[in-house]
């Protein structure tokens, strides 16, 4: 996860493949809420931060280089404007160091049960 991609299932549920934080964020947009539910999930929202402040560093820089005073986030008027980062959830199931426990009797995700 150190390179900002996690792995998900394909359509088919046949095989994992990589998926960029970056990416997913512009797919999903604000607001979301995003669940992490495995080991080492921190490691997936402090990329999920970096790159929000990247991206919100880009439409800073492009919206000043308009002229004019940028879109503000969150209006639904104006299809151009800039999504806020701040209006997602991320829920993480464990701390960078930490593995999920696992046990057959019991589900194989915290959100399962």
């Amino acid at each position: 996860m150190t390179n900002g991609e996690i792995w998900v299932f394909n359509r088919s549920y046949t095989q994992y493949i990589p998926l960029s934080i970056y990416d997913l964020q512009m797919w999903m947009g604000t607001p979301s809420i995003f669940v992490f539910d495995c080991s080492a999930a921190e490691l997936i929202v402090s990329s999920f931060k970096t790159f929000a402040k990247h991206r919100e560093k880009e439409q800073d820089t492009a919206g000043a280089g308009q002229g004019s005073s940028p879109p503000q986030p969150g209006d639904e008027n104006n299809p151009g404007a800039n999504p806020s980062y701040k209006e997602c959830i991320l829920l993480a199931a464990c701390a960078s160091n930490e593995i999920l426990p696992t046990n057959p009797d019991l589900p194989a995700d915290l959100f399962t049960a």
